[in-house]
């Protein structure tokens, strides 16, 4: 056999070794986002938090397929996308149940690219798996936020296949086409994907081995960044009211102290531990792994976003930063084990200590968030929750509620007056006069002369006067009290 036919053969062979064991040797990482996604799925279908941002993202979304605009229609303090991605996938299957599957499964499984992105950097597949794992057990990014719809958790998303596709798909000609959807999307998702990308982006190109591919990389992202900002700007002037709401109404929310800030997450008793290695282990990594270092420093500038870009400030804001505590992980998993190596042992013994060690880094972020997230998956089944929405299907429309999402799990239009209800709680001071900061007893009278039905919940028993509460209960029928709230069907003409 000629040498060089031999040469190809032998190089064919060991390709193909190599992508088969490549498949192989995700299937441990595949497993681990299986059973995190089964944690959460399998009592998913009697999962109630009608307390989080989910109902108005959903509000929105439906009301987006109407044909309303955001911002001009109604107020909508953030970008478009989740909404859209709700209001579609509702609008498809006639039930939050999938829209809530489907986000749970993007979640649990972008810790795949994740993985071969990090193993793509090192091959240092434990390091990689011990990143994955401390991220699926992040208390404030995994608690709620991974099943009912967050926007943080879909950004985070969006960042990990623009890196995977950056550092692992370098040839695909492809690439450059969904990197700039990614990048155009994620725009229109949340604002400081802006600046996350653009750093993820510099340390892709700054990480490149040659000066002229530095400089292909840089060209190439300068544009998908312009691209970017030209979405923005497009959306922003022909979107009424879209900047004075998603920018100007941010800015001028009532600001968090920025030493105040650090002080909240250092009584985070949940996730102190990862905080702290993550950041730990971003600057150790930007500091001793010269291959890694402008990752770390992009993922360094993604904590500083997470938590003093924004006005205000609230500890699920964290969630934003998971990539980057994870990488966090993975650069100090990967100095741990060069550690072991420098040791005067055998390989195998570098190995197995740096393993061990491993172990107990995981073992007290494990014994310290998942007993907290496992009891939350498990016992959150509510029977009730459902039975209230049955019942509200069987009300006539609309609806007045000030948690929009039973109006979404009953399929019931709500009551549009004023429609900054649903997108806003009363009581926040915004100077934008587009945005009511209190309620009159004649916006509260409008209200329940348009509805046909009147949810009194946990929520709408804080907001609504209690004198107007007691009028209501006495002039309108009664028609079930829940666990969830009273619900109330009124006499008004038009009404069946």
């Amino acid at each position: 056999m000629p040498q060089n036919l031999r040469f190809r053969r032998n190089k064919e062979d060991l390709r193909d070794r190599s992508s088969s064991y490549g498949w192989y040797h995700i299937l441990p990482v595949i497993c681990i986002a299986s059973f995190f996604f089964y944690l959460q799925a399998r009592y998913l279908h009697l999962a109630a938090f009608p307390f989080t941002d989910e109902g108005v993202y959903a509000e929105a979304g439906r009301l987006m397929l109407e044909g309303l605009a955001p911002h001009k229609d109604f107020p909508l303090w953030h970008l478009p996308l989740l909404p859209l991605y709700s209001g579609i996938v509702l609008k498809l299957t006639g039930n939050m149940y999938w829209v809530r599957l489907l986000f749970l499964a993007l979640n649990c499984f972008a810790v795949v690219p994740f993985y071969l992105t990090c193993k793509k950097l090192r091959d240092n597949s434990s390091a990689a798996i011990l990143a994955i794992l401390f991220y699926l057990t992040f208390h404030e990014l995994m608690f709620q936020d991974f099943r009912f719809l967050a926007i943080r958790q879909m950004a985070n998303n969006f960042l990990i296949v623009f890196f995977y596709l950056g550092v692992c798909q370098k040839q695909w000609k492809w690439k450059p086409i969904v990197q700039a959807l990614l990048f155009g999307f994620s725009v229109l998702l949340f604002l400081p994907n802006l600046l996350n990308f653009s750093f993820l982006a510099l340390a892709m190109s700054y990480s490149e081995e040659s000066r002229v591919q530095r400089s292909r990389e840089l060209k190439k992202y300068f544009l998908l960044g312009v691209l970017a900002i030209f979405i923005l700007f497009i959306y922003f002037v022909f979107v009424p009211r879209s900047l004075d709401q998603i920018v100007f109404g941010q800015i001028n929310r009532e600001a968090t102290g920025r030493f105040e800030r650090l002080f909240v997450l250092l009584q985070a008793k949940k996730d102190i531990y990862l905080y702290l290695l993550g950041c730990g282990g971003l600057i150790y990594t930007a500091i001793w792994q010269r291959k890694l270092r402008f990752y770390a420093l992009a993922f360094l500038g993604l904590v500083v976003t997470s938590t003093f870009l924004s006005s205000n400030f609230f500890p699920h804001y964290m969630s934003g930063a998971a990539p980057a505590f994870a990488f966090g992980i993975f650069g100090l998993g990967i100095g741990i084990y060069q550690f072991c190596q420098r040791l005067p042992l055998s390989a195998i013994a570098a190995n197995f200590i740096s393993l061990i060690i491993y172990i107990l880094l995981f073992s007290y972020q494990f014994s310290n968030t998942f007993p907290s997230l496992y009891e939350q998956w498990t016992n959150n089944r509510n029977p009730s929750y459902y039975q209230t929405v049955v019942a509200l299907t069987k009300t006539p429309e609309p609806l007045l509620t000030m948690e929009p999402i039973f109006a979404v799990e009953a399929g019931k239009k709500l009551v549009r007056t004023p429609i900054e209800i649903y997108f806003r709680a009363p009581g926040i001071d915004f100077p934008n006069p587009d945005v009511a900061n209190k309620f009159s007893q004649q916006d509260f009278q409008a209200m329940a002369t348009e509805a046909c039905t009147i949810f009194l919940e946990g929520k709408g028993e804080q907001v609504f006067p209690i004198e107007l509460q007691k009028r209501w209960r006495a002039e309108f029928q009664t028609f079930q009290k829940t666990r969830w709230g009273t619900i109330l069907v009124t006499n008004n003409f038009g009404c069946h």
